[in-house]
C-alpha cells in the first residue's frame, strides 16, 4: 500500500464511548492536525501495535473555487483537483500518468451516463472523491456499456486503483449493470452519507475495503460488499443483500473479516458474515438477520471466528449454523429454540434485573448467537423471546453443528461409521471434522439440532477438501467463484 508522508503538528488523543444497541463498548479517536486545511478525525481501535490510521483532507471553499471545472464529456489527463458540479450524461473519465493522484469534489453533481459507468478512473495513482457538505450527489450508470471488453469497468463509481471517498455530503449511487462502488486495488470510506443500490456488489474492493467512518447504506444488492480483506474501524455499516451480507473472498490469500468498531447491521438472503477464511471482531457492535433456510448461516467461514471484543447478535436458521471459535477472548450464548422464532420478535438479554441488550428477530429464525466482551464464562443470564424467558449460560461454544466441515477424515479408514448413519458434523465453532478416523457416531444429535431438508451427506457449495484429501464419490468439490 503506498504511504503518503506528511507533516502532523498535532496529534489528539482522547476517549470515545459509542452509544447504540451493544453490550458496550469502547473506542479511541485520534485526531490528526496536517494543516490549516487539512484535519482527520478517525475512529479506531488500539489493538496491535501498528494500528493503520488514514489520514483524510479536508476541502476548504478555497479548494473548490480553484479546482478545474469538468464539462460533461471531458476526461481528466492529469494530476490535480477538479469539481463537478450540475447535470451530466456521460462518463466522467480519469486517464492520467499511472504515478498521478487526482481528487475530485463532487459540489452537486448528477451523472446519469447513457453508454458506461458515471465516473471511471481507468488510469491514475488513486482517486479521491470528496463530498461537499450539505450537498446531495448521485452517480448512476448505463443498464449496457459501450466497452464490453475482459477489462471493461464494473461499477457505477469505478477506479483501477486506490480508491478513497471522504467528505460530509452525500453521495447516491446506482449500478444498473453491475457493482455499485468499485476498486480494483483498495477502497477507502473515511467519511460521508453514501446510499448504494446495484445488481450485484454494492461495494467491492479488489484487494482491500476499508471502512474509517461515515454512513452507509446498501439498499439493495446480490452481496453487500465484497474484497478478500475487509476492515471495519468504525462508521454505520446498514446491508441489505439478496446473497451474502459481507463477503471475504480470494484464490491467492486468506480472506479476512475484521470488525474493531462502528456499528453493523446485516439482513441477508444468503449468508450474513461469509468469510472464506477468518473472521475477527475486536469492537464494535454487529447485528446479523441471516437467511430463513437451511442452507445458509447468519456467520459463515471457513477457518476460525476469534471474537476478543465488542458485541455480535446473530438471528438464522440452525442447519448451518456456526459459534465462536472456543479460546476467544469473548464468551458466547448458542441459543436453538424447538420452534420458529417469527419475524418481529422482541428479544432481550438480562443480568438480573438489568438489560444488557435488546433486539428484533427480522425473519423466521430458530437459532440466535450472542457473543460480547461482556458476558462471563459460566455465568447465567435469561434471554427473553416474545412472552417467553429461559435461562442460558454464557461459555464458549458446545452446541454441535456444521462447523466448517473441517475434514474427511483420515487415511486409515472411515471408523465406526455405519453406512447410512450421519458422521460427526463437529461443534459449530468450526472445530469439528467431516468422518474422521475411528469415529464412534451413533446417528443421534444434540437436541434441538435440524438437519436441512435435502442434505445428503455432502459438504456445501464452495467446500474443498484439504489438500491431498479425495472426496466422496459423487462430492464434485471445487470452490465457489465469487471474484467476478
Amino acid at each position: 500500500m503506498r504511504k503518503i508522508k506528511t507533516s502532523l503538528l498535532v496529534i489528539f488523543l482522547a476517549a470515545l464511548l459509542i452509544q447504540g444497541c451493544s453490550l458496550g463498548k469502547s473506542e479511541e479517536t485520534i485526531t490528526l492536525t496536517v494543516s490549516d486545511d487539512m484535519t482527520s478525525s478517525v475512529s479506531v481501535v488500539k489493538n496491535s501495535d501498528s494500528d493503520t490510521i488514514t489520514v483524510t483532507k479536508t476541502i476548504t471553499a478555497e479548494d473548490i473555487k480553484n479546482a478545474t471545472a469538468v464539462k460533461d464529456g471531458e476526461s481528466i489527463t492529469k494530476a490535480g483537483t477538479y469539481v463537478l458540479s450540475g447535470e451530466y450524461t456521460k462518463t466522467v473519465t480519469v486517464e492520467a500518468d499511472k504515478e498521478d493522484d487526482v481528487i475530485i469534489i463532487l459540489n452537486g453533481a448528477t451523472i446519469i451516463s447513457d453508454d458506461g459507468p458515471a465516473i471511471s478512473a481507468t488510469k491514475c495513482n488513486s482517486l479521491l472523491v470528496y463530498l461537499v457538505d450539505g450537498t446531495v450527489n448521485t452517480l448512476t450508470d448505463a443498464n449496457e456499456y459501450a466497452d464490453t471488453s475482459d477489462s471493461a469497468p464494473t461499477g457505477a463509481l469505478f477506479c483501477k486503483n486506490d480508491l478513497s471517498i471522504e467528505g460530509e455530503g452525500t453521495l447516491v449511487v446506482n449500478g444498473n449493470k453491475k457493482h455499485g462502488i468499485v476498486s480494483k486495488d483498495n477502497l477507502y470510506i473515511n467519511g460521508g452519507i453514501i446510499e448504494v443500490s446495484a445488481r450485484k456488489d454494492g461495494l467491492h474492493g479488489g484487494d482491500s475495503l476499508t471502512i474509517n467512518a461515515g454512513t452507509i447504506t446498501v439498499k439493495e444488492s446480490n452481496e453487500g460488499v465484497e474484497a478478500e480483506l475487509i476492515t471495519i474501524n468504525g462508521g454505520t455499516l446498514d446491508i441489505t443483500a439478496k446473497d451474502d451480507g459481507i463477503n471475504a473472498t480470494s484464490d491467492e490469500i486468506t480472506p479476512v473479516i475484521t470488525i474493531n468498531g462502528g456499528t453493523v447491521t446485516v439482513n441477508s438472503n444468503g449468508d450474513g458474515l461469509d468469510s472464506n477464511g477468518n473472521l475477527e471482531l475486536n469492537g464494535g457492535y454487529v447485528y446479523v438477520s441471516g437467511a430463513t433456510n437451511d442452507g445458509n448461516a447468519s456467520v459463515d467461514y471457513d477457518g476460525t471466528f476469534m471474537a476478543n471484543g465488542g458485541t455480535l447478535i446473530s438471528t438464522g436458521m440452525s442447519g448451518m449454523y456456526q459459534s465462536v471459535t472456543n479460546g476467544s477472548g469473548n464468551y458466547v450464548i448458542d441459543y436453538m429454540s424447538d420452534t420458529t422464532i417469527e419475524a418481529g420478535t422482541k428479544c432481550a438479554l438480562y443480568d438480573g434485573d438489568k438489560v444488557l441488550a435488546e433486539f428484533e428477530v427480522l425473519k423466521n429464525a430458530n437459532s440466535i448467537l450472542i457473543t460480547a466482551a461482556e458476558l462471563e464464562d459460566g455465568k447465567e443470564y435469561t434471554l427473553k423471546v416474545g412472552e417467553s424467558s429461559e435461562t442460558v449460560t454464557a461459555g464458549e461454544s458446545t452446541v454441535k453443528g456444521f462447523g466448517g466441515f473441517g475434514g474427511f477424515g483420515g487415511p486409515e479408514g472411515p471408523g465406526n461409521f455405519n453406512p447410512g448413519e450421519r458422521p460427526d458434523f463437529g461443534d459449530a465453532s468450526g472445530n469439528g471434522g467431516f468422518g474422521g478416523p475411528g469415529g464412534d457416531f451413533n446417528g443421534e444429535f444434540p437436541e434441538g439440532f435440524k438437519i436441512p431438508e435435502g442434505f445428503d451427506g455432502n459438504p456445501p457449495e464452495g467446500f474443498e477438501p484439504p489438500e491431498g484429501m479425495t472426496p466422496p464419490d459423487g462430492f464434485s468439490g471445487g470452490k465457489k467463484d465469487k471474484n467476478n
